[in-house]
C-alpha cells in the first residue's frame, strides 16, 4: 500500500517555490494530499483548499473571552480560534496520514492536533520567532512570547525541520532543532551576462512592502551622480504603500520605471536585461536582519552584479564571490555613496562573477535534497530534528 503524505500551508501552496520542490519529489511516489491556500498545486495531488477569506461569527460574550484570553496569553485557546486554524481542522477532520510536511510552525501544531500523531518535518520559510518589530509595547511582547510559545509546541512533535539559511539554523537550535539549510536558491539557467547599458540599468523585484528600503532606493535614484534607470518589478500587495510608490517613481522623471510584476518563470529572464540587482533590507525585525531572500539568488542566476545592505548572510555570499558592492549601512546616504561608487568595470566584474558562481548558488540539487527527506520522513528515518 502506498504510504500517505499531507503537505499543508497557510501561504497557497501553488505559488510557493518551496512547497512546489516538496510536492513534486513526493508526487507520483506516496500518496500525496495538500491543503493550503489556492488552487491544487500539481495534477497528482489530493488537494484540500482553504479560504482565505473564511470567518466565524461570534456572539459579544464569546469575543469578549477571546479579548480576556489574549490578555491573559491563553496562547493555546487564542490559537484554536484562528479561522483558518479552525478551517483546517474542519477540513482534516478524521484523516490519518504517514507523514506530515508543513510549512512554519502554524501549520505545523494545526495540523498535527487535527490529524493526530505522524511524523513531522517542518520545512520553516524564516526565522519565525523574528518576525515581529520590537517596539518595546506590552502588545510587540505578548506577540513574541506567543511566537515563542508556538515554536515549541510544534518542536517538540518535529521529526525533522529545515530552513533557509546558515545563521537561522543556528538561532534555531534554542528550540530544539537542527534544521537542514535548504536556500531560497533559484534553478540554473543557460544565461550570459549582457553588455552593461548606458545608464546603467538598476533592477528590483518583490513585493511592494514597508520596510523594503524601496523609498530609500527611488531617492537614492535621483540623487546619485552615476548615470543610472531603475526598473522596478513590484507585487502590489499593499495597495496604499504601492500607490505611493506610483507616485515617488513618477516624481523621479526618466531614472525609474514602475512595472507589473512578471510571472515567476519569466523572472530571472527579465532580469538578465538589467545590470545591477539592488537589495538593502533595512533590519527592522531580527527576520529581516538574517534574511537571505530568494531575490538575492535571482539575481546571481540573472547573471548581475549587486548592490546589498550590510545584512549578514548576503555580505558574506557577496564578498566570498566578488559579486558587488555592500554599503556601509542601511541608510540612503549610504545607498547614494555605492551608486556613486558604481562604474561600468565594478558592473561587468560583478556580472562575471555571477556567472562563475551561477551554478553552484543554484537550486539544481534541492530535488534529491527533498526527496531525501521526504524518504526519511515516511520511512520513519531518524535525521535531527
Amino acid at each position: 500500500m502506498t504510504a500517505s503524505l499531507l503537505i499543508v500551508s497557510f501561504t497557497d501552496i501553488s505559488k510557493d517555490p518551496r512547497a512546489i520542490k516538496q510536492v513534486e519529489a513526493a508526487a507520483g511516489r506516496y500518496d500525496v494530499t495538500t491543503c493550503s491556500f489556492g488552487p491544487a498545486p500539481h495534477p497528482a495531488v489530493t488537494h484540500i483548499e482553504l479560504d482565505p477569506n473564511g470567518s466565524y461569527r461570534t456572539g459579544r460574550i464569546m469575543q469578549q473571552i477571546d479579548a480576556i484570553a489574549r490578555e491573559r496569553e491563553f496562547f493555546g485557546w487564542t490559537f484554536d480560534r484562528i479561522p483558518f486554524v479552525r478551517q483546517l481542522r474542519g477540513a482534516l477532520k478524521g484523516r490519518r496520514f504517514d507523514a506530515v510536511i508543513a510549512s512554519n510552525a502554524d501549520a505545523a501544531y494545526a495540523a498535527m492536533k487535527a490529524v493526530g500523531p505522524a511524523p513531522l518535518h517542518i520545512d520553516l520559510h524564516e526565522f519565525f520567532p523574528g518576525v515581529v518589530f520590537d517596539d518595546g509595547s506590552v502588545e510587540a511582547q505578548r506577540q513574541q512570547r506567543y511566537l515563542d510559545w508556538l515554536l515549541r509546541s510544534a518542536a517538540r512533535q518535529a521529526t525533522s525541520s529545515s530552513t533557509v539559511s546558515p545563521l537561522i539554523a543556528e538561532r534555531y537550535s534554542s528550540w530544539g532543532l537542527a534544521p537542514t539549510v535548504i536556500t531560497n536558491s533559484a534553478p540554473s539557467l543557460p544565461l550570459a551576462p549582457t553588455p552593461v547599458s548606458d545608464p546603467i540599468r538598476l533592477v528590483h523585484s518583490g513585493n511592494a512592502q514597508t520596510g523594503r528600503g524601496l523609498r530609500q532606493l527611488i531617492r537614492a535614484v535621483t540623487r546619485t551622480q552615476t548615470p543610472v534607470h531603475l526598473d522596478l518589478y513590484l507585487v502590489p500587495n499593499d495597495e496604499v504603500f504601492h500607490a505611493e510608490l506610483v507616485q515617488l517613481a513618477a516624481d523621479a522623471g526618466e531614472r525609474v520605471t514602475l512595472h507589473p510584476p512578471v510571472p515567476r518563470a519569466d523572472l530571472v529572464p527579465t532580469l538578465n536585461k538589467s545590470d545591477v540587482g539592488v537589495f538593502v533590507l533595512p533590519p527592522t525585525t531580527v527576520n529581516s536582519e538574517l534574511a537571505l531572500p530568494n531575490k538575492f539568488f535571482d539575481f546571481v542566476q540573472a547573471r548581475l552584479a549587486v548592490i546589498i545592505g550590510p545584512s549578514a548572510e548576503m555580505v558574506a555570499l557577496t564578498r566570498r564571490h566578488g559579486l558587488g558592492i555592500v554599503t556601509e549601512d542601511f541608510s540612503e546616504d549610504s545607498l547614494v555613496a555605492a551608486l556613486d561608487a558604481l562604474t561600468p568595470e565594478v558592473v561587468v566584474e560583478g556580472k562575471a562573477a555571477s556567472h562563475r558562481v551561477a551554478e553552484e548558488l543554484s537550486g539544481d540539487q534541492q530535488p534529491q535534497q527533498w526527496t531525501e527527506i521526504i524518504d526519511a520522513l515516511v520511512g520513519g528515518g531518524s535525521r535531527p530534528r
